[in-house]
């Protein structure tokens, strides 16, 4: 994998134009928003025939009846390309890093994640771990499963803090929930979590910020709650 698009990937700070992106998102039809939100569950990058795939199997139309998979094609795909919501690197598609956890969180709140999930497991699954090539992307969405749908026991289960869940660790430890929760901050979705995975993600947060001398505006917004 590319080292820039790892970076950006682990990394919860959002970039200098996350407010225009998340904006472009929100102002699209509802059709449109739930092609994202299909593309941001499925986290890893996915060709067009794929991810056309996945929505068809899910049988999702528009309000004229027409199926997503079809829309999801010229000319939708290049104004998504254009308007920078969506990536294209060698042929293969994923949402910028900086509106990837807003619809998802979306489709958490209607109920649509776990289908989404079930789904493109079919198509696309999880690749088995390889513990000499480490795939942020795969690490990114297995670790988004379980978050996203509430089971914070799965979460801690795979960051290896259910015996000591209130046991500060490393930033580096929790890079990829810290950016789940944080990138954006969404305070009201934020608090909605267990409190376990609030602890860690604030007490890193807060770690990082002092080692780095940065003004770390997401944690203090989390205390202010």
């Amino acid at each position: 994998m590319d080292r820039t698009a790892t970076q950006e990937t682990s990394s919860h700070v959002c970039g200098p134009d996350a407010d225009r992106l998340i904006e472009s998102y929100r102002a699209h039809p509802v059709d449109e928003r739930r092609i994202l939100q299909v593309l941001s569950v499925i986290c890893q990058p996915i060709n067009q025939t794929r991810l056309q795939q996945v929505l068809r199997l899910l049988g999702w139309k528009d309000r004229s009846g027409k199926p997503l998979s079809e829309l999801m094609a010229m000319p939708l795909r290049e104004r998504l390309l254009q308007e920078g919501l969506v990536l294209r690197e060698q042929n293969l598609l994923r949402c910028h890093p900086d509106i990837l956890e807003v619809p998802a969180r979306e489709s958490a709140a209607e109920g649509t994640f776990g289908e989404i999930d079930r789904v493109a497991q079919q198509v696309c699954p999880l690749p088995e771990r390889n513990p000499y090539s480490r795939d942020e992307f795969a690490e990114l969405r297995r670790l988004r499963v379980p978050l996203y749908q509430g089971h914070h026991h799965q979460v801690l289960r795979q960051l290896a803090l259910d015996r000591m869940p209130y046991e500060p660790t490393e930033y580096g430890s929790i890079a990829l929930l810290i950016r789940a929760c944080t990138r954006p901050l969404d305070t009201t979705w934020f608090d909605g979590l267990h409190a376990a995975i609030r602890f860690q993600v604030l007490a890193s947060l807060l770690t990082w910020a002092a080692r780095f001398l940065r003004d770390e505006a997401a944690a203090y917004r989390l205390l202010e709650q």
